[in-house]
């Protein structure tokens, strides 16, 4: 997935994320928005809303220092169903094939990695949990979009520097919407490298990448 350009011109959704991650106030009214903008309240239909956004995101991104290191690889796991019966690490708690593959992957190539868990948000891999029985992927929308909104603060207080951070997800639509596309709008370098991949070839990929680490 690759990173939207500074200039980019935002969607209603993109900007009213870009907007609240800066500390500004934002709300419907009616069709319209009131935005706290510079300290004044400003009542915006979306096409200014949008403008506003997009240029002080353009001129955000812009101005920020270029990062010289090397990135930091945060790799987001999704959860699974096959689980162990009785609480465990998080790493070990989830024992289908597809997941021990992903978590494989994970420990090769992200200096960091975390769990998206349907049931207990973000979690990191020495975390122990019971196990239990709920996937996003039975979920409406509107439980995804709580869900999202539960996880997005977790996120962003482990990946805090989008200059620096390299956002991996080993993840369906489904734990990836919401999420992926607001990293996009703050600056993240965003990948989902199995995107449109079945399960068996997403099994050969990983499978793959670890032989090619293994020489």
């Amino acid at each position: 997935m690759s990173l939207l350009a500074p200039q980019t011109r935002l969607t209603p959704t993109q900007a009213t994320t870009w907007l609240r991650e800066r500390g500004e106030q934002i709300e419907h009214a009616g069709k319209r928005w009131n935005l706290t903008w510079q300290g004044q309240t400003i009542n915006v239909d979306h096409a200014a809303l949008c403008d506003i956004a997009g240029r002080d995101r353009a001129q955000t991104l812009q101005a920020r220092p270029r990062y010289a290191g090397r990135p930091v690889v945060i790799t987001l796991v999704a959860c699974v169903g096959e689980k162990l019966g009785h609480a465990a690490p998080a790493r070990d708690l989830y024992i289908s094939q597809w997941f021990c593959k992903a978590r494989r992957y994970a420990e090769q190539f992200a200096d960091e990695w975390h769990i998206l868990s349907a049931h207990y948000g973000l979690i990191a891999p020495d975390e122990e949990r019971a196990p239990y029985n709920v996937t996003l992927n039975a979920m409406k929308a509107p439980e995804r979009l709580a869900w999202a909104e539960r996880v997005w603060p977790q996120i962003r207080a482990a990946a805090p520097e989008p200059q620096r951070d390299r956002i991996v997800f080993l993840a369906g639509k489904h734990y990836r919407q919401h999420l992926a596309e607001r990293l996009l709008v703050l600056g993240y370098d965003v990948e989902v490298p199995m995107e449109g991949l079945g399960i068996g070839e997403q099994l050969a990929w990983m499978d793959r990448a670890a032989a090619a680490v293994q020489g």
